[in-house]
């Protein structure tokens, strides 16, 4: 492992506080390719990554062990969590073939989606297997069924798993989707609830749901088991909806002008606070913060416009995190948004002595960046990168606290907000928030 770091001060703006100058962060390269996971082998390529409040992090990594049927682990600072190979308790006989999805809580416990030689599945929270793949489905509300797959979304530290369930009943087949909230109900059995599923109406729609999201942004749960969740009533974009659903009661927070289809992601903060990204707006509770087409400066590539806003992050107290590309007469450019800031640049951002050439998970062709997440609390970033001279790693980075206005004017005396500029208070129109002394 790495010795703790900086970002260059070239790559580094505005920090989340109100009239501050340039400040650097620390981050750190918790795994790389070529680092050494003992008695296992050298790292190949890091996939997914997760962080919790505590900065503790778990990565998943493919090594150069020479046994293809062991070669990934999933590590831990100074250690590893679990490897390929290793044998389960339930069902007995069972062995790890992949890891295919997990999820971490802020009390560090874990869920996972385990994949087995037969290419059979079992859901598990902890050690204890909660869904099997080919076992009746015992959740109510769902018709008497057949799991075909149960992946894990989301762990809060109550021990509430949100998971994805997909069934098959009866003939004819009938398949089920649906959002289903698993959690311990006393030793050994845990108990799970339907948030929603295909077939169901919601409030205020006329047409049944067709489909329910899964993925690392289709729903998420907070610490008091709250869903936000996104859902089809049809084909096209113009029939997907965003709702919460508190305790069975559900709340329609679809944007009114949406544009969603395959392009909505949303996310959920413990403390209530929604993000929403459609075709081409990132909205932070109903309010749009970035837009396909905004202008913007970006140091050492002059003015341009943003061609793209997505994988939002949403935590307490409303800090945001966001990729965004753009384009400027110098090129195309891409980089990830701290409460509206950007962080890390690629082909800018230096860390440890090595460039950022791309924040892409390259194991998976340029697709979502996987590495990246956000703790509940928003004080820590996890993101992978491809660094000159290292190649694919996960850095780290310690942001702090979260600090409104009204925070961090606290104790600055004759200190006056004025809005200037023309215009409607809408994204990309030309408005600013200045701080004047106040005329004594």
């Amino acid at each position: 492992m790495r010795s703790s770091t900086v970002l260059s001060a070239a790559a580094l703006f505005a920090a989340p506080t109100v009239a501050s100058d340039t400040i650097l962060q620390p981050a750190e390269i918790v795994i790389a390719e070529g680092d050494l996971v003992p008695n296992i082998g050298d790292v190949v390529t890091v996939r997914t990554g997760l962080i919790n409040s505590s900065g503790f992090w778990v990565v998943d990594v493919r090594t150069d062990n020479i046994n293809p049927n062991s070669d990934r682990v999933l590590v831990k600072p100074g250690g590893i969590v679990v490897r390929e190979g290793s044998a389960l308790a339930d069902p007995p006989g069972a062995v790890i073939d992949e890891f295919v999805q997990f999820a971490l809580a802020d009390d560090g416990s874990m869920a996972f989606q385990h994949r087995f030689p037969n290419n059979g599945w079992g859901l598990y929270l902890g050690d204890e297997l909660i869904a099997l793949d080919g076992e009746a489905v015992a959740v109510p509300g769902i018709p008497t069924s057949i799991y075909t797959l149960a992946a894990p979304l989301h762990l809060n530290s109550a021990g509430q798993l949100l998971a994805r369930v997909l069934s098959l009943s009866g003939q004819p087949v009938s398949e089920y989707e649906a959002l289903v909230v698993y959690e311990s109900t006393g030793p050994g059995v845990v108990a799970g609830t339907v948030v929603a599923r295909t077939g169901q109406t919601l409030p205020g729609q006329s047409e049944p749901l067709q489909d329910v999201s899964g993925g690392r942004w289709g729903a998420n749960l907070d610490a008091e088991g709250r869903v936000l969740f996104m859902a089809d009533t049809g084909n096209g974009s113009d029939t997907s909806v965003v709702y919460l659903s508190d305790d069975g009661v559900f709340t329609d927070v679809t944007p009114p002008d949406h544009d969603l289809g395959s392009f909505g992601r949303v996310g959920l903060a413990d403390d209530g606070g929604q993000v929403i990204r459609t075709g081409s707006t990132m909205q932070v509770n109903g309010e749009v913060v970035a837009q396909v087409g905004t202008p913007l400066v970006v140091p050492g590539m002059g003015s341009g416009a943003f061609t793209n806003v997505d994988f939002p992050f949403i935590a307490e107290g409303g800090r945001t995190v966001w990729m965004g590309s753009w384009v400027t007469s110098q090129g195309l450019g891409e980089g990830l948004f701290v409460d509206g800031e950007l962080l890390v640049q690629r082909d800018t951002t230096v860390i440890d002595g090595h460039l950022v050439t791309s924040l892409r998970d390259t194991a998976a062709n340029g697709s979502p960046p996987y590495n990246l997440d956000v703790s509940s609390d928003g004080q820590w970033l996890l993101f992978g990168a491809q660094l000159e001279g290292v190649g694919e790693a996960v850095v780290r980075v310690f942001l702090g606290p979260w600090t409104g206005l009204g925070e961090a004017l606290a104790g600055e005396e004759l200190l006056e907000p004025v809005l200037t500029g023309v215009g409607p208070l809408t994204a990309g129109s030309d408005n600013a928030l200045e701080l004047r002394h106040a005329a004594p």
